[in-house]
């Protein structure tokens, strides 16, 4: 059960995460991306 207190934490521990999961995500959609084209030039 989420909190006032627990989202209000949540979301000032926010801007140090993002960094780092936004460079992991983005990361992981590139990879997903060239996957991908590879898959379609190969047909």
């Amino acid at each position: 059960e989420e909190t006032k207190e627990g989202r209000e934490l949540h979301c000032s521990t926010r801007p140090w995460i993002t960094a780092s999961t936004i460079s992991r995500f983005a990361r992981a959609i590139y990879m997903h991306a060239t996957d991908r084209l590879h898959q379609e030039r190969r047909r």
